[in-house]
C-alpha cells in the first residue's frame, strides 16, 4: 500500500522539480492572471468571470491534448517537437520586439506625446471571453506545465 503514496506511480519521476516548478507556477502571476486583474478592474466582475470562464475552456483544451497524447506526440517526433519549438520561440521573439520597440517609441517621443495617441478604449473593444481564451492558448507557461508536468507516455 505504500506504492499508492510514491510520486512516481502518479507519473512524477523528478518529485523535487515537481515540487519547485509547481511553487514557482503558483506564485508568479502569468499573462491568464493579469489580464483577469486588468479586465476585473476595467469593465467590472461579470467581465472577470468571464475572462476566467475563458482561461478555464483553454487550460480544458491543453489539458485534454496532453490526455490524448499530443506530448506523446511530441516526444515520439523530434521534427514536430522543433517545428513547434521553433515557432514558439518566433512568437516569443516577434512579441518581445513589439515590446522592446514600443517601450523605445515611448522613451522617444516623451510621455507628452504618448499619452496624447494612447487609446484608453482599447480594452472596452476586447470580448473578454474570447481574448482570454485566446490567450489561454498561447500561454507558454500554461503549456510548458502541461506538457512536462503531465507527459503520459502511450506505449503501443
Amino acid at each position: 500500500m505504500e506504492w499508492l503514496l510514491s510520486p512516481s506511480y502518479f507519473g512524477v519521476t523528478n518529485f523535487p522539480a515537481y515540487l519547485l516548478g509547481t511553487i514557482f507556477i503558483i506564485l508568479l502571476p502569468g499573462p491568464n492572471s493579469l489580464f483577469v486583474l486588468t479586465i476585473t478592474t476595467q469593465k467590472g466582475w461579470q467581465a472577470g468571470l468571464r475572462a476566467s470562464a475563458g482561461i478555464f475552456i483553454g487550460d480544458a483544451i491543453l489539458m485534454a491534448g496532453v490526455a490524448f497524447g499530443a506530448a506523446s506526440v511530441l516526444h515520439a517526433s523530434p521534427t514536430a517537437f522543433y517545428i513547434l519549438r521553433t515557432l514558439g520561440a518566433a512568437y516569443l521573439a516577434w512579441l518581445g520586439y513589439k515590446l522592446f520597440r514600443g517601450g523605445i517609441g515611448r522613451w522617444q517621443e516623451g510621455a507628452r506625446q504618448t499619452s496624447e495617441t494612447a487609446n484608453p478604449n482599447y480594452l472596452e473593444r476586447l470580448h473578454p471571453t474570447l481574448t482570454a481564451l485566446s490567450l489561454s492558448l498561447t500561454n507558454p507557461k500554461a503549456i510548458f506545465f502541461f506538457i512536462s508536468f503531465f507527459f503520459i507516455p502511450v506505449f503501443v
